[in-house]
Order: C-alpha cells, then structure tokens, then sequence
C-alpha cells in the first residue's frame, strides 16, 4: 500500500488587513516555504486566492498584484503546483491603505444568494473566472498545467452545497 501525502498552503492576504506590507505578509513567507520545500525535495500545493490580485489589480493597488503572479509562475517552474482558493468577498472588498471593509455577507460562496438559480450562477461564475485566471497565466510556464482542484474560503462548502458541488462539476474542477 502506498500512502501519498499532499501539502498544501493557503495562498492569501489576511482577512480585515495587512498591517505590514503584502511582500512581508505574503510574498516573502511564500518564497521562504518554496526554498524549504526545495531543500527538502518536497512539492507542495498553493491555493491562490486569486480574487485578492485581481481586486488589488482592478483597484490599481500595486506591485501586489505582479509580485504574486511572479511567484505562482516560479512556484510552477519549480516543479510546485498551485491550484484555486476562492473568497468571493475579494469582489466587494473596499481597500484602504492597509485595511480591508469586507462585507461579510460575500465571504462564503453558498451564501451570495438565495435563490438557488442565481446563487448558482454567481458561484459558477467565480469557479470558472479563478480556473480561467490560473489556466491562462500558468500554462504560459508548464504546457500540462490544469486548474483540477478547489479549496473553498474557510474551508466553507455550506450553505448550499449542492448549488456548489454541481458548480465545481459544470467548471471542470476534479477535486476539492
């Protein structure tokens, strides 16, 4: 019996915040956890956050949003994957200096609506935009990259899971 162990890290900003620099909250902790996991000979997965570069990118926020690209594309280089990580309430987050107004309401994907045709749609929407993001800036590095696998923002696949697991089908994920 083989066993495989998979590790994996969180690809994110924090939440409400980064009372420090986004290079010192994240690019810098990446780069020293992809330089260990080299030195070990182990890869690992990153679960990118995708919406917080393209918010900091739509808000005209940067070098944040080149600075994480670099580094998913070196972490692809390297022979680590990175897959989706989705926190919806990226969309409707207002950035101020180094604080975040999140509107709750948008942080988990099963509670965007009520209506389960709608909420399908907007869960649908951000699954495929992140897969779309991930497929077309990392294939650039590794022709056989594919985005197959999700982590749900805290870890929340409720309410309306069903709505969920039908959305990550219909967008081509394969694991979560």
């Amino acid at each position: 019996m083989t066993i495989y162990i998979l590790y994996s890290a969180d690809y994110e900003l924090f939440l409400g915040g980064n009372y420090i620099d986004e290079k010192e909250v994240l690019i810098e902790p990446t780069d020293r956890l992809l330089d260990f996991s080299d030195t070990l000979g182990i890869p690992i997965t990153f679960f990118a956050d995708v919406f917080s570069i393209l918010r900091y990118r739509e808000a005209g926020i940067s070098p944040f949003p080149d600075d994480a690209e670099n580094q998913l594309k070196d972490a692809i280089r390297r022979g680590h994957d990175v897959q989706s990580h989705v926190h919806p309430h990226w969309s409707t987050t207002r950035i101020t200096g180094k604080t975040y107004e999140v509107n709750l309401q948008y942080f988990l994907l099963g509670s965007l609506d009520t209506d389960k045709g709608v909420l399908y749609k907007k869960v649908y929407d951000y699954l495929s935009t992140s897969k779309r993001y991930l497929d077309e800036l990392l294939k650039r590095e590794h022709a056989g990259y594919h985005c197959i696998a999700f982590r749900a923002g805290g870890y929340g696949l409720q309410p309306n899971s069903d709505v969920i697991f039908k959305a990550l089908i219909d967008a081509g994920f394969l694991i979560d």
